[in-house]
């Protein structure tokens, strides 16, 4: 697996087009709808989950696969051979101590 993992939560200098379309179509759909349950569902299910006449105006969260989808996909990064359950927590020290030990275990070089 040759792929970049990019964790970033808090950078101050320029973000990929896609990220930084995937970041407004997520606010526009939260404007949009509030706290719905398109927006719950979205998060939950993915892109996909959304009714069709709304997802033609959100595509930039096409990437955008859901949670379970996330959390598998982090954990066959981490841990590629591991069967174990991955947990996502909103405790943001923690997790980017996890971040930080990941990106020196498997990064020649980390740009702070």
């Amino acid at each position: 697996m040759n792929e970049i993992l990019y964790l970033d939560t808090a950078r101050l200098g320029q973000v990929s087009p896609s990220a930084s379309l995937a970041i407004n179509d997520a606010l526009r759909l939260n404007k949009a709808f509030g706290a719905s349950m398109y927006l719950d569902d979205m998060l939950k299910f993915g892109y996909e989950s959304l009714p069709k006449e709304i997802v033609k105006n959100y595509l930039g969260l096409t990437s955008w696969n859901g949670i379970e989808r996330l959390k598998r996909e982090v954990a066959e990064f981490v841990f590629p051979t591991c069967d174990a359950k991955t947990l996502i927590a909103s405790r943001t020290a923690s997790l980017v101590r996890l971040g930080v030990k990941m990106l020196f275990a498997r990064c020649r070089n980390v740009l702070v």
